[in-house]
């Protein structure tokens, strides 16, 4: 239901008493198969690489410069129905990223008022930690991207050659590859099971 209503969270209800019970996300969904993968048979498509793969976004990748205003970040969010921008310098070098929950969380802490601020400075006012911009390569395997988006705890990996944006790969993306599509990426390969 996730997948298919593109939601981004699902209550699990008891039928019993009609009270929720757990609410289901993607995280959640990707770690509770990241813990227990070991104790299934391994797909072959997990030792490919995401070159030849392909699970998230490659083409057309929405970008913006570090130095953009808030308020035209939010038309591409909604142009573009993407829910994060990697920022780039003068260089074209990824420098940060800047998510639909950064906006969500800045106008519910009224953090800042005015849109007219860079993405830049906006991501300043994050609270927390920000760990930086979680990476991957063209040349990395779908099971290091499953581990490095599990480990580092983050909603999406952009896809970098010489810190330079490639493409998005987002849980949404991995879980729609893994659960829905594999059997057409893997129709080759579809009884190759690593032992």
């Amino acid at each position: 239901m996730l997948l298919k209503h593109k939601v981004h969270r699902l209550q699990v209800i008891d039928p019993a008493s009609e009270n929720p019970l757990h609410i289901l996300t993607h995280k959640r969904v990707l770690k509770y198969l990241h813990i227990h993968i070991s104790e299934l048979p391994t797909p072959s498509f997990m030792v490919k690489k995401l070159r030849d793969l392909n699970p998230g976004t490659m083409k057309n990748v929405c970008i913006v410069q570090q130095n953009c205003p808030v308020h035209k970040a939010l038309q591409h969010f909604i142009d573009r129905g993407v829910s994060a921008l990697p920022l780039v310098d003068q260089d074209g070098q990824v420098v940060d990223i800047y998510a639909k929950f950064d906006v969500i969380n800045s106008a519910a802490t009224r953090t800042y008022q005015n849109l007219d601020i860079t993405v830049y400075e906006a991501s300043n006012y994050r609270h927390g930690k920000f760990q930086g911009v979680a990476r991957c390569q063209m040349d990395h395997t779908l099971e290091m991207i499953v581990n490095k988006i599990v480990d580092a705890g983050v909603h999406r990996l952009v896809v970098v050659a010489e810190n330079k944006v490639l493409g998005i790969v987002s849980l949404f993306d991995i879980l729609r590859f893994l659960i829905a599509e594999p059997t057409v990426v893997n129709k080759a390969a579809k009884s190759a099971l690593i032992p």
